[in-house]
């Protein structure tokens, strides 16, 4: 089976998720959404397995020692996240991750010979353009 990972990366409020959203709604079924595991509660609008795994410390800890993370973030603001082995079978994948954390997968697709590792960066620009008042003066 050929397989493919897309990467996305960016800060916060960068537009990630419209981003990825928008790749989702075009490709549809052609294209897996990686989902990660966190320990953290979900936010407002979040649902367990759309758009993470939600699980506890213990869980986490048991996945870990167990070896069914494929990669496994730094804690940050007190929770821990990983992207489990399994997240990774299917022949188009996507996943909005950190910077480290594409790094550490690129890896693994080059260790476990996925067909192409394709990192894209998602950023905001802020243009200052002048008003047309300051234009005429």
């Amino acid at each position: 089976m050929t397989t493919n990972l897309i990467t996305e990366t960016g800060p916060r409020g960068a537009g990630k998720d419209t981003v990825l959203s928008s790749i989702i709604e075009k490709f549809g079924s052609e294209i897996y959404r990686i989902k990660p595991c966190t320990t953290r509660a979900p936010r407002p609008g979040e649902t367990h397995g759309i758009e993470q795994y939600f699980i506890s410390e213990d869980e986490f800890k048991k996945y870990e020692e167990l070896g069914k993370f494929a990669f496994v973030n730094p804690p940050h603001s007190g929770y821990r996240s990983g992207t489990l082995n399994t997240e990774l079978i299917h022949p188009i994948s996507i996943v909005d991750i950190t910077a480290l954390g594409a790094g550490i997968l690129r890896d693994y697709v080059y260790l476990t010979r996925w067909e192409s590792f394709i990192f894209f960066l998602v950023c905001r620009l802020q243009y200052s353009f002048p008003s047309y008042s300051e234009q005429a003066t």
